[in-house]
């Protein structure tokens, strides 16, 4: 029978990860240093000679199935069974994990080993969790021109040398502007909906009409959509969803095999906004700072925060929000109002903050009627609705280092921060306020509260846990204290992020959203709403492709 698209073989020439890796060296294409095990002997030999940490990776899986990194021998030994277990009949593959690289997904199709049509998105995580939980980035935002072009190169090699008809994938790996083959799948990925719907172009229809004509008619010419991303004045970002709520005893943390259930994608004007509005719509709860807490009142966005505190609490404070980018109000202009407008006493109080007090009161003295049942509701109510606890424990020395500049941002913003014993004293070397907690109920030295209990409570509105190099072992004997968080921030629905790089881009976004700033002093929303028609018209990508 006739196969349209790619021919079976150089299927197998992909999905074989030894035929594959073979190919790459033939093609003079850079990878990890590999090694195909057939024995123990071998695997320990290869990962003694290219140092630990080794990726496991067997032949003609999904959703990188048995898939593991191994930091020691005895871990190479069990993961080692397990990809054998899940495919017996090929030959398993151990190559160099690299560490600390940068992860970039290829989506195209080809028509006889010829490419038409491209996209190249970016992971915001580190190379070692797997692409369907990865949080990706369109058009990419932190790559070199240089480094895309080496891409495309590449991309082109691997298409003309297997003769992809059809769609396929390839995973790249990136660090100091060198670029390294994963793998290459000849099929539609996950990511190809969410390229299609960003550049407004099908690639599906592109690459089903390759198959299915480009198969049956050599002559037939498929010409590829045309566009420029640098017209493009937009950003995309997709972001898994889990289902650990309804996985008991799962560890909540991101690795090389898949475990999301779903994705959202989001645009804005920026990475920043489209970011937060992915994260929002996949189910996060953002945080909202409290100005009282701020190490820097004056350079909030006032204006932001009241924003999100009318949606945090379904109800109106004011019918005109403060300017732009405002400054707190002092208490000698707040006093200058009519006497009959005037408010006797303060409907909030908040500790040490006068000048957020006088601004509370002179939005109650302005508003309307509809507002009346908030304003005069007992002013804990709106002390919550700031959900400004944020609970950090952070394990890897290289990790706290990293996240310092973002904790300080964390409580510049008004962010109070809960930290377990080592996280605390590392960031009270660096001059960063945090209450010391403890991960289990006997507390530190009896005395300190119990990050457990504050997040039964609902005392924690966040988690930012970063567990080190054991999180990788998911065996029943290595559930450990920072797995107890974790599983009940899952279990009591406490947004969590256990990964450094999308913690500090969602500190970042945080920042820019409620710091001021030139880039968005004239805004008067950071979080825009907008059809997916008016960011394809700011693209002049309108047309129907």
């Amino acid at each position: 029978c006739k196969i349209l698209g790619t021919q079976p073989e150089n299927i197998d020439c992909a999905e074989n990860r030894h035929r594959f890796s073979q190919l790459l060296d033939e093609l003079h294409i850079d990878q990890p240093l590999w090694t195909e095990a057939r024995t123990f002997a071998e695997a320990t030999t290869f990962a003694n000679k290219v140092g630990y940490p080794v990726l496991i990776r067997p032949s003609y899986v999904l959703s990188g199935a048995a898939m593991n990194v191994s930091y020691s021998r005895d871990q190479l030994s069990r993961y080692l069974q397990q990809a054998t277990d899940v495919s017996p009949l090929h030959p398993v593959v151990l190559s160099k994990f690299v560490t600390g690289a940068k992860e970039i997904e290829f989506d195209g199709v080809a028509n006889h080993g010829k490419l038409l049509n491209y996209a190249i998105s970016e992971h915001v995580e580190n190379a070692g969790v797997h692409s369907g939980d990865a949080t990706l980035i369109l058009p990419a935002q932190n790559l070199y021109t240089e480094t895309t072009k080496r891409i495309k190169i590449v991309a082109k090699k691997i298409a003309a040398a297997l003769y992809i008809t059809g769609p396929f994938n390839i995973q790249f790996l990136c660090k100091d502007n060198h670029i390294k083959v994963i793998e290459c799948n000849l099929r539609a990925s996950r990511s190809f909906p969410f390229v299609s719907k960003t550049f407004n172009v099908n690639f599906i229809d592109l690459a089903t009409r390759a198959m299915v004509l480009g198969s049956l008619d050599k002559d037939y010419e498929l010409k590829p959509v045309n566009f420029n991303i640098y017209d493009m004045d937009f950003v995309c970002v997709k972001s898994p969803m889990f289902s650990f709520t309804r996985l008991s005893g799962a560890d909540p943390v991101l690795r090389v095999e898949m475990a999301s259930t779903g994705e959202v994608a989001c645009f804005g004007d920026n990475k920043y906004e489209a970011f937060l509005k992915a994260l929002s719509s996949s189910g996060y709860k953002l945080p909202i700072p409290n100005p009282a807490h701020s190490t820097n009142a004056s350079a909030l966005r006032l204006d932001y925060i009241y924003q999100d505190l009318r949606v945090a609490t379904g109800k109106v404070i004011s019918s005109a929000s403060p300017s732009a980018s405002p400054s707190p109000p002092n208490e000698d202009d707040a006093a200058v109002v009519d006497a009959d407008e005037a408010v006797q006493e303060p409907i909030v109080e908040m500790p040490g903050s006068p000048a957020l007090t006088s601004l509370i009161n002179s939005l109650a003295s302005a508003s309307s009627t509809n507002i009346a049942d908030f304003l005069h509701s007992d002013s804990a109510d709106l002390r919550k609705a700031f959900r400004c606890n944020i609970l950090m424990s952070i394990g890897p020395q290289k990790a706290k280092y990293a996240f310092v500049e973002c904790a300080s941002l964390l409580r510049r913003m008004g962010f109070v921060i809960y930290a377990t014993e080592n996280t605390h004293f590392f960031y009270k070397t660096h001059n960063i306020e945090s209450t010391m907690v403890s991960k289990t109920k006997n507390g530190v030295g009896g005395t300190s509260p119990n990050a457990i209990q504050m997040i039964e409570n609902g005392t924690i509105h966040f988690v930012i846990n970063i567990p080190g190099k054991q999180s990788n072992d998911n065996s029943v004997d290595n559930k450990t204290e920072g797995y107890a968080l974790r599983r009940k921030a899952v279990d009591f629905h406490v947004p969590l992020i256990s990964n450094v790089k999308l913690a500090k881009l969602f500190v970042t976004s945080l920042a820019n959203k409620y710091l001021k700033s030139y880039e968005f002093a004239f805004d008067d929303e950071f979080l825009h709403v907008k059809s997916w028609k008016e960011y394809m018209q700011s693209a002049n990508r309108t047309a129907n492709h």
